[in-house]
Formats: structure tokens, sequence, C-alpha cells
């Protein structure tokens, strides 16, 4: 008798659970979080514009864009609770912003979003000028909130993994200041907290990594994966703006590159958010992304 009121007390848990929308599940948080929420059991479903880039067997990937309305629409309904992400493009704000009134208008009480380290409305940084507005707008809306503000992702260190490869070396202009890296399985992970607990409605977190490195430390703990020397290139602000520019990125985003270089070189980004440890009761190192994904670097 006991075993099937215990069984009848988790269906009843399992029917009461508020079903989950994810809008940017393909990322590098967005794959993390579908994985992660898959995991728990949670009642989810992601909105994506090709499911086929879905790699996490047994989700609900429901087609849609952001700039469709109606697809939007008919992803939320029944949901409670919506995980907010889009990649950082000229005209994503708006579109956010007109997700989280269509969330409102639908019934869904939770917004969780993806901001970004230094968000803010008279940043130097255009990305964080966007992320700001939007942050703005939700906090706004009357629903509740949760705001992630992620620093430097380790996972953008494979980025240079062809020249890495190529020259033995990365380049940019952060000269000896520190960065924190931190691994996108982290940040997923706080966003899972987020999404199915209580207790985060109505809180910023800022999320990094606990190790100031400078990029010639990682160079050398990369050369130490990769199995050869690595070194850290520092070019003047302007001669890696071009650079970035030849290697395709418009120039706003370009110019955002070099800002957020010649902060690292102030220290802008070198004191470590104790937010991670104290939510996941540790925070991943350099080592336990290398572990992961050392095998591009060689």
């Amino acid at each position: 008798m006991r075993t099937c009121r215990v069984a009848a007390a988790r269906a009843t848990r399992y029917i009461a659970a508020p079903m989950i929308l994810v809008i940017g599940g393909t990322g590098k948080v967005g794959a993390q979080l579908l994985e992660q929420l898959s995991a728990t059991g949670a009642k989810f479903r992601a909105l994506v514009r090709d499911p086929s880039k879905v790699k996490t067997p047994g989700v609900e990937a429901v087609k849609g864009d952001l700039a469709d309305g109606a697809s939007v629409d008919a992803a939320l309904k029944g949901v409670e609770r919506l995980f907010l992400l889009t990649p950082s493009l000229p005209g994503t704000s708006e579109l956010q912003m007109a997700a989280i009134d269509r969330a409102k208008a639908a019934g869904v009480k939770h917004v969780v979003r993806l901001s970004v380290f230094g968000a803010d409305p008279k940043a130097g940084v255009t990305l964080a000028r966007w992320h700001a507005q939007t942050d703005a707008h939700l906090v706004a809306s009357g629903l509740k909130w949760t705001l992630l503000k992620p620093g430097s992702f380790a996972q953008n260190l494979l980025a240079s993994a062809a020249t890495i490869k190529k020259d033995g070396a990365f380049y940019g202009c952060s000269r000896d200041g520190k960065t924190l890296h931190i691994d996108t399985r982290d940040i997923a992970a706080v966003a899972v907290k987020a999404l199915t607990e209580s207790g985060h409605e109505n809180q910023t977190y800022t999320l990094t990594g606990q190790e100031p490195l400078s990029y010639a430390q990682v160079a050398e703990r990369i050369g130490k994966v990769a199995g050869k020397p690595v070194k850290y290139v520092d070019l003047p602000p302007e001669q890696f703006k071009q650079g970035l520019i030849s290697a395709g990125l418009p120039e706003w985003l370009a110019a955002d590159y070099v800002a957020m270089g010649v902060g690292n070189a102030k220290g802008w980004a070198a004191t470590p958010d104790p937010t991670v440890p104290r939510l996941l009761g540790r925070a991943r190192t350099l080592g336990d992304f290398f572990a992961a994904y050392g095998g591009a670097f060689r």
C-alpha cells in the first residue's frame, strides 16, 4: 500500500511540474541546457529554426522563429517557464522583447534570460547595450525573471583551434590582463536550477569562472594539451580589429571584440564572482574544459 502511495505522489508531482519552453537550444549554452534538462525529467520543449540540430534524444523540438509570431504563440501554449536566448545580432533585442510580451500574454509566469557580463545601457560594447535594453524590458514586464550574466565562455577558445593547430598561436589585444573563463556547462546548470527550482525569481546572477588567467597563461595550458608550444600573440587593437574583419566579422562585431580585449587588459573582468560555486557546489575549471574538449587543439 505504501508503494502505491509513493508512486501516486510521484505521479502527482510529475503532472504538476510546470512546462518549460527553451528558445535557443542549439548553441553553446542551449545544447547543454537541453541535455541537462532532459536528465532531470523536466517537462519541456524547444523552439528552434531547424529541429535536426537538436541532438538530445527525446526532446520535443518545435520548428519556429522569433520573427514568426504565430510559431512563438503555438510553442508557448501551456508553458509556465521560459528560457530565452538568441544570437546577439542586430534586431534580436526587438525580437526578444516581442517574445517576452507574447510570453506574458500566453500566461507564462517566469522568464530566465541569458544576458551578458557587463550589460549596461552606457557600455562601450554594442552587445552589452543591446542586452541591457532587453534586460530592462523583461524586468519591467511584470513577469518573474532571472537574468544570467556570464563572462567569457571557455568554449570560445575552440574558435582558435585552427590557428593553434596550424601556427601554434592565437591572437588578441588583452595584453597581460586576466580573464575568467566559464564553462558553458556551468551556465546551463545554473539555468536548469532557475527553471526547475523556486527561489531564483527576480535575481540577477553574474556567472564567471574562478581562475583569473592571462591569455599567455591560457596558451601555456593549451600547449600542454596540444603537446606542443602554443603562444598568445598580442596585437595593437586596430591591427587585431582589421584581422577580424579580414576573417569575415562585421565591423561592429570586430569593434566589440576589440573593446572587450581592451577591457580585459584593464582588468575589468578579472575578479571571480562566487555565484556559480554557491549555486552548484563547485565550478568547472579550465582543466575540466580541456579534459572534455582538449582533442580539438591536437
